[in-house]
């Protein structure tokens, strides 16, 4: 993942959640920002 590509995946995170009315739990976090990278730029790019 390159420098530019991750902070502007940041941005974008950043930009979501700025948008949600109430505050989310690490889980759910977790869990949405899991989704988001497996949109952005699929399954193989996310490691545990």
């Amino acid at each position: 993942i390159t420098q530019k590509l991750s902070s502007w995946v940041l941005w974008m995170i950043i930009e979501r959640l700025r948008s949600f009315p109430i505050e989310i739990s690490k889980d759910e976090f977790d869990r949405y920002l899991g989704n988001f990278m497996i949109q952005k730029m699929g399954p193989k790019s996310v490691g545990k």
